[in-house]
């Protein structure tokens, strides 16, 4: 039997532009501003898929989302490299699918987007019920080594009820749809450094994040809300050597949104989003040190 011939890989781009009036000029003046240039490209061939996103902004180039994807079985893949966190699904949807320009406050805030990790991610009884669990490096996207003595462990589940939601950037369909997912991670902050003396140098903390979110869609309306919270616990290893308990200090940061949006039953042209009516309230709020 003749070999499968090789699939091409596919290019794409994605341009957001906005006009922008405010009074950071004298006199204040409208001006037009490129809020995101991207470009990206995958490949796929017998349950391989390889995907890359590069970002041309404020001058400058970086790397997104660099990984490999391989199917295991009809329910199980394996998903390894440079890739979004799970646990905030404002940051899970991408932006050329988001119903409001700018996504929440919360997820910058809270926690940061991209990590380098290993994933096993599951879809099971037709997709309706996603499992996601991976271990990423904790330092964020775009570095190397891991200077902490542990890893970032993060979980997530969603069901969705009847069909599936999606999120791309089609208009929102009649046909009800929900789904509710909750996500949580671990990350233990210890690099071990010390200084010639053998004094430990760097706080030694541990960081909690959960978070819990619902979307409903029905009759070209959508409704989603998100609550997500961090907490930190952390010992000053200098002042706490004699008195830990005295030198423990825990950090709280937390906040949620509501946002509505509407797809109008009007035609756009193909590479355009379809028009849309949203409105989004938020709530941050943050304790301790």
């Amino acid at each position: 039997a003749s070999a499968k011939p090789l699939r091409p890989f596919k290019v794409g781009a994605h341009l957001q532009t906005r006009l922008a009036y405010g009074n950071e000029q004298t006199p204040p003046a409208p001006s037009f501003q490129a809020r995101r240039v991207r470009l990206n490209g995958q490949w796929r061939q017998d349950g391989l898929r390889l995907a890359l996103k590069v970002a041309f902004e404020e001058g400058r180039s970086r790397l997104m989302n660099a990984y490999a994807t391989y199917s295991l079985n009809k329910n199980l893949s394996l998903r390894a490299g440079q890739f979004k966190r799970i646990t905030n699904l404002d940051y899970l949807i991408g932006s050329y699918s988001q119903r409001i320009y700018e996504r929440s406050i919360i997820g910058n805030k809270i926690d940061s987007q991209r990590d380098i990790g290993v994933a096993l991610r599951g879809r099971w009884l037709g997709k309706r019920l996603n499992t996601n669990v991976v271990v990423f490096n904790g330092n964020g996207g775009g570095t190397e080594g891991n200077s902490n003595s542990d890893l970032r462990y993060e979980a997530r589940i969603e069901a969705h009820l009847g069909k599936r939601v999606r999120y791309e950037r089609r208009r929102i369909g009649n046909r009800p749809r929900a789904m509710l997912g909750a996500g949580f991670g671990y990350m233990r902050m210890d690099d071990g450094t010390k200084n010639a003396t053998g004094t430990q140098l760097w706080t030694r903390a541990t960081r909690q994040t959960m978070s819990g979110s619902v979307v409903l869609q029905a009759w070209r309306h959508e409704l989603r809300a998100e609550w997500l919270k961090r907490a930190q616990d952390a010992i000053d290893p200098i002042a706490g050597a004699e008195a830990p308990a005295a030198s423990l200090t825990h950090a709280e940061r937390d906040g949620g949104y509501v946002q509505w949006a509407w797809s109008l039953p009007v035609s756009t042209l193909p590479f355009l989003t379809p028009v849309q009516a949203s409105a989004r309230a938020q709530l941050y709020r943050r304790t301790g040190a």
